[in-house]
């Protein structure tokens, strides 16, 4: 049996739409968290496709490491340590 309600249908919206507003802020507030801290996130999630796993000790070292810089698809160019001419 459900309880009556203590305050009006206008007590009832107004709380409604407050519980809305610390809702959305709280949203917005970890939107720019995230975002703030993308770079530490993608290192950790690459860290856990590795690993599956992580202790404390691997978060705490992977979030002091800068993150490194993207990389481009630039393949590399093969060097041989041999100079032209040489026969080995």
């Amino acid at each position: 049996m459900a309880k009556p309600k203590d305050f009006s249908e206008e007590t009832s919206r107004i709380i409604d739409e407050e519980i809305q507003k610390i809702v959305n802020g709280q949203e917005k507030k970890a939107s720019e968290i995230i975002s703030q801290n993308k770079k530490k996130l993608d290192m950790i999630a690459r860290a856990l496709l590795e690993k599956e796993t992580l202790e404390n000790e691997d978060i705490e070292s992977i979030l002091k490491k800068k993150p490194r810089p993207k990389r481009k698809n630039m393949k590399r160019k093969r060097t041989n340590s041999k100079k032209a001419g040489e026969d080995g």
